[in-house]
């Protein structure tokens, strides 16, 4: 007797090929090559920044993420006013 319920050559439980664990050790290498290749000072700041924070994360440190040292007194925010209307179709 055979089933009619069609089966991929590609389905993890059939070929055995389960996708690769996650790994959060991935994460500050890509960030680190990120960093090589970004020459914006603002955009490596950025990057810096959210390299420490996820170190901090990973290791377990979360009291030290907010600290007052690294974090200014008076923050300012670059962020612009969201559009409403329509945008342009590329």
């Amino acid at each position: 007797m055979t089933s009619d319920i069609p089966v991929s050559p590609h389905d993890a439980m059939t070929s055995l090929d389960s996708p690769p664990p996650f790994d959060v050790t991935r994460w500050p290498v890509r960030v680190e090559e990120y960093l090589r290749k970004t020459q914006n000072p603002l955009h490596r700041a950025m990057l810096k920044n959210y390299y420490r924070h996820l170190l901090l994360e990973l290791s377990d440190y979360w009291d030290q993420i907010l600290l007052p040292e690294p974090t200014g007194e008076r923050t300012a925010s670059r962020s612009r006013p969201r559009r409403t209307g329509p945008t342009r179709a590329d």
